[in-house]
């Protein structure tokens, strides 16, 4: 199962959930996974990151939550 299908299971059976998601990524974002991280407002990092991007998008996640 990939990213995208977890994402989906869990939005299905938790919607509350969908929103705790960070995609991490080793390839350029096709079109196809462009509008589906648009659709779902979904933060994502290309690989490789560094430790201060992880920690960036990871605190710009909890403060959402808030």
């Amino acid at each position: 199962m990939n990213g995208r299908a977890l994402f989906e299971k869990i939005k299905g059976i938790k919607p509350h959930l969908s929103g705790r998601f960070l995609f991490v990524t080793g390839f350029a974002a096709g079109e196809d996974d462009d509008d589906f991280l648009e659709t779902n407002h979904l933060p994502y990092l290309l690989k490789p990151f560094n430790q201060d991007s992880l920690i960036q998008a990871v605190e710009a996640g909890l403060k959402a939550l808030i």
